[in-house]
Parts: structure tokens; sequence; C-alpha cells
């Protein structure tokens, strides 16, 4: 019982952590595609909407806590709300190198 407490305090510490750091992402993609010239609206959205989903992915655990499957979505959750930064420093590169 005391590891199932512990985990869960775990996963909502992370699921902060992933939180806070969407949040300043968004903050510097949008400043940075605004000062490019680029549509910062749109690389705004392409940052949270997976950002959004992986954050709620992350809170399968909570609801179903005894699957064993949980750490997996914890893992795709994470690596979701990493993929809109990753996406624009991917293709936002590409894109200013073209222009």
């Amino acid at each position: 019982m005391l590891g199932q407490a512990t985990m869960g305090l775990a996963l909502l510490i992370a699921w902060l952590v992933m939180y806070v750091l969407l949040l300043a992402a968004c903050a510097m993609i949008y400043k940075a595609a605004k000062a490019r010239g680029s549509r910062a609206e749109v690389w705004l959205l392409a940052t949270l909407i997976p950002g959004i989903v992986g954050l709620a992915i992350m809170l399968v655990p909570f609801i179903f806590p005894q699957d064993p499957s949980t750490m997996f979505c914890t893992i795709f959750g994470v690596l979701l709300t990493a993929l809109g930064p990753i996406l624009y420093l991917v293709v936002g590169g590409v894109a200013s190198d073209a222009e």
C-alpha cells in the first residue's frame, strides 16, 4: 500500500513538472515564432494539442491503478507532451532555412 502511494505521488509530481514545462515551452515557442515572422498561433496549437493529450494520458494510472500497463501510459504521455517542442525545433528550423 505504501509503494502504491509513493508511486502515485511520483506520478503527480511528474505530471506537475511536465505541465510547467509545457507552459514554458509554449511561451518560448510563441515568442520565437513571432520573432521569425511565422504563424505563431499555429505553432502554439501544434505544441498544445499533443501536450494536453500527453498530460491526459499521464493521468491514466490514477484512473486504473491496478493495470500493469500504467507505466507505459506515463512514458507515452511524457513523450507526447514533448512532441510539440521537438516538432517546432525540427520543422521550424527547416522552415526558417527555406525562407
